[in-house]
């Protein structure tokens, strides 16, 4: 399916993360209309009612991406049976189609996806990577959705309430604010904008903040490890505390919504072995 990723407009100045709001404010001068600025001051001012955040960063299947396969144009997606049965113990359901394993990693992730008004659909999973926008000085921009190891990572997936939505695709601003809080939250920062250097998951390596993927080399295969067996019978509570989920500059985003209570997952060697590595990774 062919993206249109070309805009005629890009931001007018760099971020600025003292005065995010006075920034946000002077973006907006280049749209014309009065109503429409009034309706982006209004979202921004209101974020939580138009964006909902996970909890935690994880990517949960290293070697997913939603590029389709030659001479098809969408990509449906077969489960490791690791991701299932956890998904299941979880009661998170799995969708098959092109999105469905990004909205599996923001669920794993404690994100909630509130239902649409008009619509029997829930808000929309999107990606805030959308290799749309690149930043000043910048000629491209992450697309998340073509990169295994961003295409599931839940610190770039947000959920949307329709107005949100469109407005992420229209005005680059609107989307660098979010890009931004993700950064905050999570120290994702996939294209080096706010840190001086990155790993190869996205995250700066100077920000102090957490961003959790405890991978077990070759649990599955070695073109579908996955990061789910690393949720294991804690509803990914472990992640909870981490940091990077404290108060944002300005605005702050979503909404944080406890960890689901624990469902009991049989307990096998493995399981054993990564909660005690999550409990010395909790003293360090």
């Amino acid at each position: 399916m062919p993206y249109n990723l070309q805009s005629p407009n890009t931001l007018l100045e760099p971020i600025d993360p003292a005065n995010i709001e006075g920034w946000y404010a002077r973006e907006t001068v280049q749209v014309e209309s009065e109503a429409v600025r009034h309706v982006l001051h209004q979202v921004a001012g209101h974020l939580a009612e138009f964006v909902q955040w996970p909890q935690r960063a994880v990517l949960l299947w290293d070697g997913c991406d939603r590029l389709p396969p030659a001479g098809k144009k969408q990509k449906y997606h077969r489960y490791p049976e690791s991701i299932s049965g956890l998904a299941k113990a979880q009661k998170i359901i799995l969708d098959s189609r092109p999105n469905g394993p990004a909205s599996a990693a923001f669920a794993f992730a404690g994100g909630r996806r509130p239902e649409r008004f008009g619509s029997t659909n829930a808000w929309t999973t999107h990606h805030v990577y959308s290799g749309k926008f690149p930043y000043i000085g910048h000629d491209t921009t992450t697309h998340a959705v073509k990169l295994h190891k961003h295409f599931t990572q839940s610190a770039g997936v947000i959920a949307t309430h329709p107005v949100a939505d469109a407005l992420c695709d229209e005005y680059p601003f609107f989307t660098w604010l979010l890009r931004y809080e993700g950064f905050k939250r999570f120290g994702y920062d996939p294209d080096g904008v706010f840190s001086p250097r990155q790993d190869a998951l996205g995250k700066g390596t100077s920000a102090k903040l957490s961003f959790v993927t405890h991978r077990r080399p070759n649990y599955h295969s070695q073109s579908n490890n996955c990061y789910a067996r690393n949720i294991v019978s804690a509803g990914v509570a472990e992640l909870a505390d981490a940091a990077g989920l404290g108060p944002a500059v300005g605005n702050h985003l979503g909404v944080r919504v406890p960890s689901p209570a624990p469902t009991p997952v049989p307990r096998t060697k493995h399981t054993n072995r990564i909660q005690r590595q999550l409990a010395a990774n909790q003293t360090r």
